[in-house]
């Protein structure tokens, strides 16, 4: 049978003794089948993959771990108990999980404290401002105080941070 075959592809493609570069086609004698250079690759599921990774030794499932994502490692968990269940897999999937939560906790005390730090030195500003406007600081123990409270929570937050 022949078949009008277009290269869609980067590479050259070679279909029916028939060599067809990139962005061009060709008339060539095709069999019945379809041809497997341009059946569509299934792209494996989430369980597929990870029951391939699971299928491996405790050391190979351990290596792939940090390439699963989140939704790979429930996914992960719930698979391996209902097989194997390999206390050595399941402990390391936990230890990634865990890895995982407490980077993601460190993250976002670090932006908080961040923006801690940023609002009290806002308040530092405005509090100076206050003070500097009415001049004669020795008048305002208030202002000055409110200074020095402000100074305290800039000088803690960047303490903090170091």
């Amino acid at each position: 049978m022949r078949k009008y075959i277009e290269n869609t592809g980067a590479n050259t493609l070679f279909v029916g003794g028939q060599m067809i570069p990139p962005g061009e086609g060709r008339l060539v004698d095709v069999a019945d089948e379809p041809v497997p250079e341009l059946a569509e690759k299934k792209t494996p599921s989430l369980d597929e993959r990870v029951q391939e990774i699971l299928a491996g030794n405790v050391t190979s499932v351990l290596a792939e771990l940090p390439t699963f994502s989140n939704e790979a490692l429930d996914r992960a968990v719930e698979l391996e108990k209902a097989g194997a269940a390999r206390k050595g897999v399941l402990n390391g999937i936990a230890a990634e999980q865990i890895s995982r939560a407490d980077a993601k906790l460190q993250a976002e005390q670090t932006a908080a404290r961040a923006q801690a730090l940023e609002a009290a030195q806002a308040a530092l500003m405005a509090a100076k401002a206050a003070l500097d406007a009415e001049g004669d600081t020795d008048k305002h123990p208030a202002l000055q105080a409110a200074v020095d409270e402000a100074q305290a929570k800039v000088t803690a937050l960047s303490d903090d941070q170091a």
